[in-house]
C-alpha cells in the first residue's frame, strides 16, 4: 500500500492582502539569495514571517539561508518551528536532520531521518540519509542495510550504490565496494 505523503507547505495566511505581501517578500528573499544579498534575503523572510507567522515557508527559506552560511543554531530553530507548524512535511525533517548532523547531534539527526522513513517508507532519501548518519555513528551493518534498501527502492539511482561503496571502502572492504 502506498503511503500518502504530504509534499506541500501549509498555506496559512491571515488575509488575502497579507498573504499577497508575504508571497512578495518570499520571492524577493529568494531573488536576493540568488544574487548573494544574504542580509536582504534574511530581512525579507523576517518580513514574511511577521505578516504570516503560521506560514512555514518563511521559516523554511530563512532556515535554508542560515544553514547555507553556517549559522546552524539559528537555522535549527527555524526548522524546529517549521516542524511544529507542519509535522507531516517530509522534507522538513531532511533539512533539520542535516543541520543536526552538522552540529554533531547524531541521535537527533537519526530521529529526523527515521521520521522521514516513517512518513514516506518508499522514499529513498530517508533511507539514504539515515544510512549515511548510521555510518558516521559507526553502525556499519545498519548503514549497509539502509543503502541496500535505497537500491531496492531506486535501482536506477546511482547515489545508493555510490554511498554503499563509500561505506564499504571506509570499513576496509574495497572488494565489496565494487560489487
Amino acid at each position: 500500500m502506498k503511503t500518502k505523503v504530504k509534499t506541500t507547505m501549509n498555506q496559512a495566511k491571515t488575509n488575502t492582502d497579507n498573504g499577497s505581501r508575504m508571497d512578495d517578500y518570499i520571492f524577493s528573499g529568494m531573488e536576493k539569495g540568488h544574487t548573494g544579498d544574504l542580509e536582504g534575503e534574511l530581512a525579507d523572510y523576517a518580513r514574511a514571517i511577521a505578516l504570516c507567522p503560521d506560514y512555514t515557508g518563511g521559516y523554511l527559506y530563512r532556515g535554508m539561508a542560515l544553514s547555507r552560511v553556517g549559522r546552524l543554531v539559528e537555522s535549527l530553530a527555524d526548522f524546529d518551528k517549521v516542524i511544529e507548524l507542519e509535522p507531516g512535511y517530509v522534507v522538513n525533517y531532511q533539512y533539520r536532520g542535516a543541520v543536526r548532523s552538522c552540529l554533531g547531534d547524531t541521535l537527533g539527526a537519526l530521529d529526523d531521518f527515521e521520521k522521514m522513513i516513517e512518513l514516506d517508507p518508499e522514499g529513498k532519501e530517508g533511507w539514504l540519509y539515515r544510512g549515511m548518519e548510521r555510518n558516521e555513528a559507526g553502525d556499519t551493518a545498519g548503514a549497509l542495510a539502509d543503502m541496500d534498501k535505497v537500491i531496492e527502492l531506486a535501482p536506477d539511482w546511482v547515489e545508493g550504490y555510490h554511498q554503499r561503496g563509500v561505506i564499504r571502502v571506509e570499513n576496509n572492504d574495497p572488494t565489496g565496494a565494487i560489487n
